[in-house]
């Protein structure tokens, strides 16, 4: 995840959205920055592709209990949602 936030380009877009919704699939234990690294990557993109404010969505109205409380607050905070 770092790389691809780091050196990624658009071509990294819908690889990182199956991640994001691979890590949401189900409840987790441990705390990692995976999430929040991919999604601070895609808010580059956010404007120019409906799949990713579609992703954003989807995990607000869906996926929002799985997550922890730190990328709730993220999320909460990024204010082009």
């Amino acid at each position: 995840m770092l790389a691809i936030k780091k050196h990624g380009d658009e071509s990294a877009i819908n690889p990182l959205i199956v991640r994001i919704k691979t890590i949401l699939k189900r409840k987790r234990t441990v705390k990692s920055d995976d999430l929040l690294i991919g999604l601070e990557f895609l808010v580059r993109f956010i404007k120019d592709y409906k799949e990713i404010s579609d992703l954003f969505d989807w995990i607000k109205s869906k996926k929002w209990d799985l997550l922890f409380d730190n990328e709730k607050k993220w999320i909460n905070n990024f204010e082009g949602l």
